[in-house]
């Protein structure tokens, strides 16, 4: 009787230091799309109907994490500029950012915490993309862990250099890709505070 109620105590402990170790591989921070209820999505295809592109995220951080900042991002010139951004220190754990693109170069970014929301504006002509021209666009739709300092591109459109048979092109190294003309969305949270200048 006491060989078997040792077993059953080891095989217990096993059992519960296997789950302390699955725990610990969760990351503490995530960013992933938000799901909508299927009459929202419907909704949001109607309104977004001949746009570029309309995301939302959710994140939800640990106490590391201070703030955050959102960038719209434009190549010219043979370089990526930064155009819009939305920065500042976090109110809460757990939030939602989103983005709209349209077709006539409006950007419009979505910050929405428990006691309101933001919106802020590019309103400038996008880079055209003619119908001959190759070109193509990534979007970022996995839950990934967020690591302070570290930029995640949510979304990029990139129109490839005259004469190029192919255009590759991921949301992962969207920077290291030959273009003649893009645009990107990207967002990186600090595990430091923002000053009132930045």
């Amino acid at each position: 009787m006491k060989r078997l109620f040792t077993l059953f105590c080891a095989a217990g402990l096993l059992l519960s230091l296997a789950a302390c170790g699955r725990q610990a591989e969760e990351p503490a921070s995530t960013l992933k799309p938000h799901v909508f209820s299927e009459e929202t999505e419907t909704m949001i295809d109607l309104l977004t109907e001949g746009q570029e592109a309309f995301y939302f995220y959710d994140y939800d951080v640990d106490e590391s994490i201070l703030s955050c900042r959102t960038a719209f991002w434009v190549y010219e010139d043979g370089a990526w500029v930064s155009k819009a951004q939305s920065a500042g220190n976090l109110r809460a754990q757990q939030g939602q950012f989103g983005f709209r693109l349209d077709k006539n170069g409006l950007y419009t970014g979505y910050e929405v915490q428990e006691d309101g929301h933001v919106t802020y504006r590019y309103e400038e002509a996008l880079p055209i993309f003619e119908e001959g021209a190759m070109s193509g666009s990534a979007a970022d739709l996995n839950e990934q862990e967020i690591v302070p300092g570290q930029e995640i591109c949510l979304y990029v459109r990139l129109r490839a250099p005259e004469g190029a048979d192919s255009l590759p092109i991921s949301t992962e190294s969207f920077r290291s890709y030959p273009c003649s003309a893009g645009y990107a969305v990207t967002v990186t949270f600090y595990d430091t505070p923002l000053s009132e200048s930045e």
